[in-house]
């Protein structure tokens, strides 16, 4: 592994091949390694996805309609 240049110093080209050797490493995982991936990604995610949901839930109701239904 390379060692890693200050954030001043990084290049479009730095990041460009930075990105590339990203897309490689997932292209070399399995499928179940992936699957655990995007299951952690959810769990991470899930207390935004709920404070996104009360929010437009507020915000339909301060509208004066009634909430949408929004399935996990």
């Amino acid at each position: 592994m390379k060692a890693m240049k200050r954030i001043e110093d990084l290049t479009r080209d730095d990041i460009l091949a930075r990105k590339k050797d990203g897309r490689h490493e997932l292209a070399r995982l399995s499928f179940g390694k992936k699957v655990l991936i995007v299951e952690r990604m959810r769990e991470e995610l899930a207390p935004f996805c709920a404070m996104r949901t009360k929010r437009r839930e507020n915000a339909a109701v301060a509208a004066g309609q009634t909430p949408a239904i929004h399935r996990s």
